[in-house]
């Protein structure tokens, strides 16, 4: 008799999230049992607004983003990709970090940036440590690494996607969350057309016009913005 094989739940856990991920971007939304959806949201992301990312994630082999958390723990455990993730939040990005311990590879990379003490989702508390928020959006482009995709979900946004576009080759990805509902980040337009949606998530592609727009000037301008 062939050997038994038990059934992998982990795995068909996560098809069916990814599944659902699908129809959800294309306007289909399945509702599962309490206990069923409890065990799939594991594997959902952005409160489910996560079918355009998890489109992108076969393309991509490094991957920049601003605010680390559970699609950093996602892209660690799921997946092959280069992670550079930058963080306000000593706790969390320790917590991140902590995942490759013992694991002997070097694919997952979190920085905490000292911005002060903190509040809710790593907003400063104050300015007195403005000096270096410009380490905030600018960590990534120092390390001598070409992202295929940049996530846009942390703190400093507005500016993370103008430092985004001046570094990053054209043609990059620029992924940026909770965009749809808040117009203070609707000035990413001005620099930059959004080639597609999925839900409250916009995607840009990095181009050579927008490039031309963006110089320190322009950066400097909304760099104690941090929201």
């Amino acid at each position: 008799m062939p050997e038994y094989t038990p059934p992998d739940f982990e795995a068909a856990d996560r098809e069916v999230a990814e599944a659902l991920s699908t129809l959800k971007r294309h306007g289909l939304q399945v509702n599962f049992p309490e206990d069923v959806q409890k065990r799939l949201d594991s594997y959902i992301l952005f409160e489910g607004d996560d079918g355009l990312f998890k489109a992108l994630l076969p393309s991509v082999k490094n991957y920049f983003e601003y605010g680390c958390g559970k699609s950093t723990e996602y892209l660690y455990k799921y997946s092959n990709v280069n992670i550079y993730s930058v963080d306000t939040s000593q706790e969390w990005a320790s917590k991140i970090q902590g995942l490759s311990k013992d694991k002997g590879d070097n694919r997952l990379n979190v920085k905490w940036v000292d911005v002060g003490p903190v509040i809710d989702w790593g907003t400063p508390e104050s300015f007195v440590k403005r000096q270096n928020f410009a380490e905030y959006a600018n960590w990534f482009w120092e390390l001598g690494v070409d992202p295929d995709l940049v996530v846009i979900d942390g703190r400093f946004r507005v500016c993370c996607f103008l430092t985004s576009i001046k570094f990053a080759p054209v043609g990059t990805k620029i992924l940026f969350d909770d965009y749809a509902d808040r117009p203070s980040y609707h000035v990413a337009e001005e620099f930059l057309p959004v080639i597609d949606r999925c839900g409250r998530q916009v995607l840009f592609e990095v181009d050579s016009h927008a490039k031309e727009k963006v110089d320190d000037d322009v950066i400097s301008g909304f760099r104690n913005v941090v929201g």
